[in-house]
């Protein structure tokens, strides 16, 4: 992570655009890239409202940018990580632990998981930082060395990560994972479900269950 997201966060976090993101009360991963080029604002010569209102469209001169996953810039997901992690760290009542995981990312990859319950459900215990793969490494490591000087790793994208062969096995152990949510959070379709609806959701589902070609 790099520092200037904590610095940034660290400013805001008392503000608005922070105190709004309520703690979930549950066991967290937060998911997403953070080494594609990622525009975060636009900058034009003219005003913009000029073209718009007209229904016509204003190009932007000058993008301003950020590391991120091609579509959304790591601030976004990183502040909720933060604000989350350090609310579990101060205790704040309900607040439960946050792992940020990184997909294309070498460093400390291994399960978000620390351990099992006392029910042998997989748990998170502490905060954390872990890796992820991505399916660019293979197309990589099929290159030949001249080749990779110009590989761009055109799969490491926001649309991409649901649909990398080596992410997606992760991603389907994570969200089948019998996590309980213990805020009353009665409006939430999920509580207007039955166990076994649940359940049968968890087996069912094309997004969660679907084998990758």
């Amino acid at each position: 992570m790099e520092n200037k997201y904590v610095e940034l966060f660290l400013q805001l976090k008392n503000e608005s655009q922070i105190s709004w993101l309520k703690n979930p009360g549950v066991q967290t991963v937060i998911t997403y890239m953070g080494h594609v080029w990622t525009p975060v604002s636009f900058k034009f010569k003219d005003d913009p409202f000029a073209k718009t209102n007209k229904n016509e469209f204003m190009p932007a001169e000058m993008p301003d940018w950020a590391g991120g996953d091609g579509i959304v810039s790591s601030e976004g997901p990183l502040f909720a990580a933060f604000k989350w992690a350090e609310e579990f760290n101060s205790r704040l009542p309900g607040a439960k632990p946050v792992k940020v995981m990184q997909v294309c990312s070498s460093y400390n990859r291994k399960s978000v998981y620390d351990g099992r319950d006392k029910e042998s459900r997989r748990v998170i215990l502490e905060n954390g930082y872990v890796g992820a793969p991505c399916m660019c490494e293979k197309t990589a490591s099929k290159l030949k060395p001249e080749e990779k000087q110009n590989y761009k790793g055109d799969e490491c994208c926001h649309s991409g990560i649901l649909n990398d062969s080596d992410f997606f096995p992760i991603f389907q152990d994570i969200v089948s994972a019998d996590v309980r949510i213990e805020k009353d959070i009665s409006k939430a379709t999920i509580l207007r479900m039955s166990n076994d609806e649940i359940i049968r959701l968890r087996n069912t589902c094309p997004i969660i269950r679907a084998p990758l070609d």
